[in-house]
């Protein structure tokens, strides 16, 4: 398996950003030990902690939508 993006893929990504979409990507060696589950949940609750904030919002997210508080 390739984990290198293509360039179909790039221009995707950059599509997205420069409409104004926050991207992040991490390739398998990046991560490490790390599992792509635990990586996603840790960007999905530090993105939301950053809109929260420039929002004035102080409230705990529910990262997953299984009530549980971040």
């Amino acid at each position: 398996m390739n984990n290198e993006l293509q360039e179909h893929e790039l221009l995707v990504l950059r599509s997205l950003h420069a409409r104004g979409f926050a991207i992040c990507v991490f390739t398998p060696s990046e991560m490490g030990g790390a599992t792509q589950e635990n990586v996603d949940d840790a960007m999905t609750e530090a993105g939301w902690r950053q809109i929260n904030f420039h929002a004035g919002e102080w409230t705990e997210i529910d990262v997953d939508g299984l009530g549980e508080q971040a």
